[in-house]
């Protein structure tokens, strides 16, 4: 592997940005090095079919009274499938290796009866812009829906913009974009009813926050952060206000965190640059946060009602990956970066790319601070590239993660089975894994992957037609390790996203 003189410690988010912008340009000679004469670029939107019933379109409710207004287009009742939670065997030394290399998904197409059992999958599309290949320019303002009753998209709610679906998939929250000094306002929508209402909130004194929009803490609560204020050393101050998605009341709340030693870089946060993280649960009374100096970078476990550390571990580099918290508040999954054994830190030759002298390490805790004992670490990719995403499945038992590759300059996605050890990778020679950088960095409500009930797994990929790139949708059944396609976008559209329902549409 080529090598580079190392960067510090505290200068190792700018670091990231640098890389971050060759990736793009990457990506961009990437996306050239396919286009043929036939890639001439159109300003007809992406056509889709539509469904005989338009989806309803809303009417503004009063604050005074905010009773829903309802416009009925379907009345289906959802099917939602328990879960369950695995066990793991214990966390070898990080030096051994376990790897088990399979080969990629097989690939299946327009099955008669389709692997994905049950409930539809949201999503919109819109043309992908020049040098960037994640997250489409949305053409048709709109959330389209795939049932597994039917492969024909058709369209489910419209209007809709920063769009969130609530955990159970039943809901979803829009936020509209309004003029500086008016009050804001959001859409609740019942995907299973028909039922929408469209509620003013109250008016934010002094500068919003910029790029803040609705996102749910609960399958009937609606939180949106009016105001943030970081301090170094001791915590942040929430003002936020959270809509009751059924008797549709409106709290205001000021929610402030004691973080002790808290910690972010200051000037990148100023440059728009993510550092650092506060991860608070769903039951607002634990938080997961860094801590530490420009030197010294830790993360730390707090219970918010008494104050004590319940776990805490040094990570070498300042983590900006956004943890993430089960839906119950009982587990959270992160990432730390690991002191490597096999080098030298601070070691390398001036020239083309440095080698990393920290390791990216999976860590499962409990909310009272105990760690779950994962498979062997560090994972395929883990040792010499930095962790881009991560996720897990409902049942427990698999974990997602993916990378960037510089050396291929594409995302590799792994699956992790927690019961027995085994590491996949999701590939397929005719695509290319990929997805956002890094995880949190997009709107909050758009997915990077989505997790089925059963833990079946919804992904994009980039697929060549006509001499571009364009979004593939897959599922992913883990067990019989075969992926299918159920939607691709034309050539030079993309994919984002929003989540799954279990209202499946009737067929057009």
């Amino acid at each position: 592997m080529p090598k580079q003189e190392f960067i510090p410690e505290k200068k190792f988010i700018r670091n990231f940005l640098i890389k971050l912008s060759l990736f793009l340009m990457t990506t961009h000679l990437v996306a050239c090095s396919v286009q043929t004469q036939a890639d001439i670029e159109t300003d007809s939107p992406i056509q889709l079919p539509m469904s005989e019933t338009s989806p309803p379109t809303t009417t503004h409710i009063s604050t005074a009274t905010l009773e829903p207004q309802t416009a009925i287009t379907l009345t289906l009742e959802p099917t939602i499938t328990t879960t369950s939670t695995a066990t793991s065997p214990p966390i070898p030394s990080p030096t051994e290796s376990t790897v088990s290399q399979a080969e990629c998904p097989s690939l299946v197409n327009n099955l008669a009866r389709h692997i994905w059992s049950s409930g539809g999958i949201l999503f919109n599309t819109g043309k992908l812009p020049e040098g960037a290949l994640w997250w489409p320019q949305v053409e048709k303002d709109g959330i389209w829906v795939i049932s597994a009753n039917s492969l024909e998209p058709q369209l489910a709610y419209q209007p809709a913009k920063y769009v969130s679906i609530s955990p159970d998939g039943n809901r979803l929250v829009s936020g509209k974009a309004v003029s500086t000094g008016n009050s804001p306002i959001i859409v609740l929508y019942s995907i299973n009813t028909g039922k929408f209402n469209e509620i003013v909130l109250p008016l934010v004194v002094g500068e919003p926050i910029v790029d803040q929009y609705p996102t749910w803490i609960s399958n009937d609560h609606v939180a949106n952060i009016t105001r943030l204020e970081k301090n170094l050393g001791s915590g942040e101050i929430w003002n936020e206000v959270v809509v009751d998605a059924t008797s549709q009341k409106i709290e205001s709340s000021t929610l402030e965190l004691n973080l002790p030693e808290y910690y972010f870089d200051k000037y990148d946060e100023e440059q728009g640059i993510p550092t650092g993280f506060v991860a608070v649960d769903p039951t607002r009374k634990r938080v997961l946060y860094t801590a530490g100096n420009d030197q010294n970078h830790e993360i730390r476990l707090l219970d918010l009602e008494t104050g004590e550390i319940l776990w805490k571990e040094r990570s070498e580099y300042l983590t900006n990956n956004i943890p993430q918290w089960s839906q119950d508040g009982q587990r959270v999954l992160f990432n730390i970066s690991m002191l490597r054994q096999d080098v030298e830190p601070y070691t390398g030759l001036s020239g083309d790319s440095y080698i990393p002298f920290a390791w990216s390490k999976l860590v499962s805790l409990s909310r009272d601070g105990e760690e779950e004992a994962l498979p062997l670490q560090p994972y395929p990719g883990l040792l010499d590239q930095e962790l881009n995403n991560f996720s897990r499945s409902p049942d427990s038992r698999y974990i997602f993660y993916s990378f960037y590759s510089y050396e291929t300059s594409s995302i590799h996605a792994y699956i992790v089975d927690t019961l027995t050890g085994e590491n996949r990778q999701i590939c397929d020679p005719q695509s290319r894994f990929f997805g956002s950088w890094p995880l949190g960095s997009a709107d909050s409500g758009k997915v990077e992957v989505h997790w089925l009930p059963n833990s079946q797994l919804v992904y994009r990929t980039l697929v060549e037609k006509d001499g571009q790139w364009a979004h593939s949708l897959r599922v992913l059944t883990i067990p019989e390790w075969t992926s299918e396609v159920i939607y691709e976008a034309d050539p030079r559209y993309g994919i984002n996203v929003f989540g799954w329902t279990p209202v499946e549409f009737p067929k057009p």
